[in-house]
C-alpha cells in the first residue's frame, strides 16, 4: 500500500510539473487559428518585448505597448484612447495565445473578443 501511495505521489508531481512547462513565444504576427483567409480578423505584431494589436486594418489607430510575460501568461499593456488597457493571452503551447476576457480590460470596439479567440504564429 504504501508502494502505491508512493508511486500515485510521484505520479502527481511529474504531472504538475508538465503542466507548468513554459511555453515558446517567438517574435512575428499572430494570427487568428480560425480566420487563416479572413484579412479583417484582428491580429497581434509581437517584437522585442512590444506588441501592436491590430483590431481591424481600417482603424487608423492600433494600441501598441510592452508584452509582459508571466510564465504562461502573455500580458499586453498600453494606453489607448486616454485610458489604460490590457489584453491578457494564456499561451496553451509553443507560439500559441488564447484570449483571457475575464483577466483583460479592453477598449469597446468593432471586434468581439471572446475566449474562444486563439492566435497562432503566422509562417510569413
Amino acid at each position: 500500500m504504501k508502494k502505491l501511495i508512493a508511486l500515485a505521489f510521484a505520479l502527481l508531481i511529474l504531472l504538475t510539473g508538465c503542466a507548468r512547462q513554459a511555453y515558446t513565444l517567438e517574435d512575428g504576427r499572430y494570427m487568428l487559428s480560425s480566420a487563416a483567409e479572413d484579412v479583417t480578423a484582428p491580429f497581434l505584431l509581437l517584437h522585442e518585448g512590444k506588441f501592436t494589436v491590430v483590431q481591424e486594418a481600417a482603424i487608423s489607430y492600433q494600441p501598441s505597448g510592452n508584452l509582459v510575460r508571466n510564465g504562461n501568461e502573455a500580458i499586453l499593456a498600453t494606453k489607448y484612447a486616454g485610458e489604460d488597457y490590457t489584453w491578457v493571452f494564456l499561451l496553451t503551447g509553443d507560439n500559441t495565445l488564447r484570449f483571457e476576457p475575464g483577466k483583460s480590460s479592453i477598449p469597446a470596439g468593432r471586434t468581439d473578443w471572446s475566449e474562444d479567440m486563439v492566435f497562432v504564429l503566422a509562417a510569413d
